[in-house]
């Protein structure tokens, strides 16, 4: 709660809107309670009801749905508020929300909600922040690729945190090319070793 205030206040209210929805809604998750709780659709922006386009991000679809957004997406969140501030952080998160709403009401006739736009966006920044901290698209990816096997080999869910120290992006002092070659040479050691545990050489 401390090291993500912003996260926290945020999945926060995802699971508040969940629980009012399971204890009130006569129809749970069917298309009429979904819109009543804020969830997105064309013909209702068409209307005027631009305000679903941000409330849209905080309805979510039944607890799968929602355990899905809060176990890959709560940690993610947290990492990016760390690395950039609580308010660039809320900006971000509630930027590209609204764009995924309006997204999906372009690309589609359908209801919608869910916070998959926002975390879509909080992905993407990272992304981008790693390639500048790399200084190019060849050597963030060469890396992130090794990284990823030999992260896969030994926790599935711990690689993007261990892959780089999302801390130091920011920083002027990115990696250069000789830091970059090593970090290589070390992740193809350690997915070597991981795969000949595996097959029992």
């Amino acid at each position: 709660m401390r090291a993500a205030p912003v996260t926290s206040v945020l999945f926060a209210a995802c699971v508040a809107v969940f629980l009012v929805d399971l204890i009130v809604g006569k129809n749970h998750w069917n298309n009429e309670t979904l819109i009543h709780f804020g969830a997105v659709g064309r013909r209702w922006v068409w209307a005027g009801e631009y305000w679903r386009l941000f409330t849209a991000m905080f309805v979510h679809i039944g607890p799968v749905h929602i355990a899905a957004n809060l176990f890959f997406g709560f940690r993610l969140c947290a990492m990016a508020e760390k690395a950039i501030g609580p308010w660039r952080f809320l900006v971000l998160y509630l930027g590209s929300g609204l764009v995924g709403s309006a997204v999906s009401v372009l690309g589609r006739d359908a209801i919608s909600a869910g916070a998959s736009g926002a975390l879509f966006g909080v992905v993407g920044w990272m992304l981008v922040a790693l390639r500048a901290q790399f200084g190019s698209w060849s050597a963030f990816g060469g890396i992130l690729l090794e990284k990823i096997g030999c992260r896969l080999c030994q926790r599935p869910g711990s690689f993007i945190k261990k892959t780089v120290d999302l801390d130091s992006i920011g920083d002027t002092n990115c990696l250069n090319s000789s830091r970059a070659g090593v970090l290589r040479r070390k992740a193809s050691r350690c997915c070597r070793r991981r795969l000949l545990k595996l097959v029992g050489c």
